[in-house]
């Protein structure tokens, strides 16, 4: 009986060990998933990472781009303006000087008028004249 219960005590014993084995191989094993579940989530983070960083550097980009772009909407938008200003004043000016024109038109015509006008009464002065040289001579040939 003694011999029994040793046998049995080995072959728990023995059991035990096998079970301990078992239990260390699912644990070694679990531990190694997560050791390799670890190590791709380490590769996953440092892929992320570096994606979070590159897209970083994208948007500092467009910022840069943005704001040098409204820059030279600015400086474009003041060049209108002064470019608009020129055109004004140059119509203004156009406009000072086809108005000076007309008036000196005006004052052409006027005089070129009081010419005419007084062409006109030297010559009636010249035909009366005539007429009355003719008459003159007329008078004394008879």
């Amino acid at each position: 009986e003694v011999c029994q219960e040793r046998d049995q005590a080995a072959e728990r014993a023995r059991e035990a060990t096998e079970e301990g084995e078992r239990v260390r191989g699912l644990l070694e094993a679990e531990l190694s998933g997560r050791r390799q579940q670890g190590a791709e989530l380490a590769a996953t983070t440092a892929e992320l990472e570096a994606a979070r960083l590159k897209r970083k550097e994208e948007v500092e980009k467009l910022e840069k781009d943005l704001e040098e772009s409204r820059t030279a909407k600015s400086a474009l938008e003041v060049e209108r303006a002064r470019l608009q200003a020129d055109i004004e004043h140059t119509k203004s000016k156009a406009g000072d000087a086809a108005a000076a024109h007309e008036a000196e038109v005006r004052t052409l015509r006027a005089a070129e008028s009081t010419l005419a006008e007084r062409h006109r009464q030297q010559l009636d002065e010249q035909r009366q004249l005539a007429d009355q040289e003719r008459r003159r001579v007329e008078a004394e040939a008879h």
